[in-house]
């Protein structure tokens, strides 16, 4: 593998660790955004709007019994009726938002309730009319109706709504308790998902950088422990052990071959001096002899 490739190598497992560090954290941030949408666009509403129409339960109920105790002469009685049946179309209102805001999710157990809370609601509305037009007549016995009505049926059936009401919103605010809990924990593994992601891929890069230039480094050292050695004279030095095809690997070879030719010229070399100086020891023998000869004659 070449030295560009493990570089390359060692910067690819950084990128995939920021990666699977980067999608790891979107799957987590997706998961608390969906719980946080949740909250705020069913629950919360669902629970604001359940309380909304408890109070305007309650609104309607005091007007109806304001009017049947303090409406005595016709103005005051038209605005206890008026302010009786703006309270019940408020909560009219706020049951059909109820539904409205029902229809975006699965209510599970609370829809049983929901629907319970418009039939008690449709029911409660004729017998508020009964009670206002028994008491319109303005006889004792009219009125005794009305409070007998007021009492009897009405009050029991505004109790069992408003029992249903409360059951809606706790049951609610448990689900949306929940849900953040859920959410602080979603946040939670967010932030030691990205934590553990960023150690595990710094110290797998580290550790992948560390030993590549811990190989190269020892390559190159040897490489050139081997070229000062060749340098100082000694052409004695055994096979490099790399095991590399890199650059490295083939400086390495390259280094062994100079080596090895550097020895065998050498070894010519010396053949050659060792010749020549057994050609220069006969050529002085000879050259001796002829002075010899030379002194013989003269």
């Amino acid at each position: 593998m070449k030295l560009e490739s493990k570089l390359g190598l060692s910067t690819g497992v950084l990128i995939v660790a920021m990666f699977l560090s980067a999608l790891t954290a979107h799957v987590r941030i997706e998961e608390a955004n969906h719980l946080s949408d949740v909250i705020n666009t069913n629950r919360i509403p669902l629970i604001m709007g359940s309380r909304d129409v408890g109070s305007h339960l309650i609104g309607t109920i005091n007007g109806l019994e304001s009017y049947i105790l303090f409406g005595l002469d016709p103005a005051s009685s038209a605005s206890y009726r008026q302010a009786r049946k703006q309270q019940f179309d408020m909560a009219e209102e706020a049951v059909s938002k109820l539904h409205q805001d029902s229809m975006h999710f699965d209510l599970g157990a609370d829809a049983s309730r929901l629907a319970a809370l418009e039939s008690g609601l449709a029911a409660l509305k004729p017998l508020e009319e009964k009670v206002e037009t028994l008491n319109e007549s303005k006889t004792s016995q009219g009125t005794a109706q009305a409070y007998d009505t007021l009492q009897n049926q009405i009050l029991p059936l505004e109790r069992s709504v408003a029992s249903t009401i409360t059951d809606l919103a706790q049951s609610q605010m448990m689900q949306a308790n929940n849900e953040l809990a859920h959410l602080r924990s979603a946040n939670r593994a967010t932030l030691y998902t990205l934590w553990l992601a960023t150690i595990l891929g710094a110290i797998v890069g580290g550790l992948v950088s560390f030993l590549l230039a811990r190989r190269i480094s020892r390559a190159i050292s040897m490489v050139a422990e081997r070229a000062n050695a060749i340098a100082a004279g000694d052409l004695t030095g055994q096979a490099l052990d790399l095991h590399s095809n890199d650059q490295i690997g083939t400086l390495a070879i390259a280094m062994e071959k100079m080596q090895s030719s550097l020895s065998s010229i050498i070894g010519t070399v010396a053949n050659t001096a060792g010749a020549l100086t057994g050609n220069a020891a006969s050529m002085r023998t000879g050259s001796e002899q002829i002075h010899r000869r030379i002194d013989q004659q003269s």
